[in-house]
């Protein structure tokens, strides 16, 4: 019982700082999701026990670049398009059972699948270069 109520607590905690940032500003929007994006890495770097902090500096740089810089189709697509290798090959990997053991791998995982996943999440309100707030 006690963990479903701090699973509760969290989550309604989670939905009033979305729907805060979602009805300030852009910017309040973009952080909050660049700082879960982080926390995500976070939790993905202990779990494959992955070294450095490169991975946070990678993500970061890519995510500023997306955000604030890139706003050409073609470089979107090709990140949308290392995500989805890298989540079919998460998929490969689950079904052949085989693990990912070398840094880089873990790296690369941890960019395009939680970091892209992040960059893409934070790109949905955006229209024609304009926040869509209700």
């Amino acid at each position: 019982m006690r963990e479903l109520l701090r699973r509760l607590l969290t989550g309604v905690v989670y939905v009033i700082l979305l729907l805060s940032a979602v009805f300030l500003s852009s910017d309040a929007f973009d952080f909050l999701f660049m700082v879960f994006g982080l926390a995500c890495l976070y939790e993905f770097k202990k779990l494959v026990r992955l070294r450095g902090y490169y991975l946070f500096a990678a993500y970061l740089g890519l995510w500023w670049l997306f955000i604030y810089i890139v706003r050409d189709a073609v470089l979107i697509n090709i990140l949308m398009f290392l995500s989805i290798t890298v989540n079919i090959t998460m998929i490969y990997f689950l079904f052949t059972k085989k693990k990912f053991y070398r840094a880089y791998e873990k790296f690369v995982i941890g960019l395009f699948y939680i970091g892209g996943g992040c960059i893409f999440l934070t790109m949905i309100p955006y229209k024609d270069d304009d926040f869509a707030n209700c």
